[in-house]
């Protein structure tokens, strides 16, 4: 049998891309013959794949979303503050974050933050941490297919 399957993993036989008029060469990636039948073949789309994807990339605009927050926020503090241990903490913590560093941010006093900056860096953990799970799970996933 063969199948054609289009740019999203979507699996087409000849004749239902005949029947519906889908006859764009460029529309489809891949083309293979196989000895089974294509229910069976249906099985390998990757539906539930590109849905992990996306919904990492929306974890991954949503982090950056608060890193850009909580970088103005330290920046003010830094601004503000009068003490230069404190300035090079907050500075410190500014960089850390920026590079991902979630060992040193987590290790961070946050006593000495406003309440609002704390439940950011929270928040800013959290969703490091769940983007850090659901790459390795896509990873895995990818690797099973």
């Amino acid at each position: 049998m063969t199948i054609l399957i289009n740019s999203r993993l979507m699996i087409y036989t000849r004749m239902e891309i005949t029947m519906h008029n889908y006859i764009d060469e460029n529309t489809f990636f891949l083309a293979r013959i196989a000895q089974m039948p294509f229910s069976v073949l249906n099985t390998f789309t990757l539906e539930k794949t590109l849905a992990m994807r996306e919904k990492l990339l929306v974890h991954k605009e949503k982090r950056e979303t608060l890193l850009n927050e909580l970088s103005e926020m330290i920046y003010e503090l830094i601004k503000v503050s009068e003490e230069n241990d404190t300035q090079k903490s907050l500075l410190g913590l500014k960089r850390d974050l920026y590079n991902n560093r979630l060992s040193k941010v987590i290790k961070f006093s946050r006593d000495s933050l406003p309440m609002n900056t704390q439940n950011k860096v929270v928040q800013f953990i959290d969703l490091s941490q769940l983007i850090s799970k659901q790459t390795i799970q896509l990873e895995i996933c990818l690797e099973m297919k």
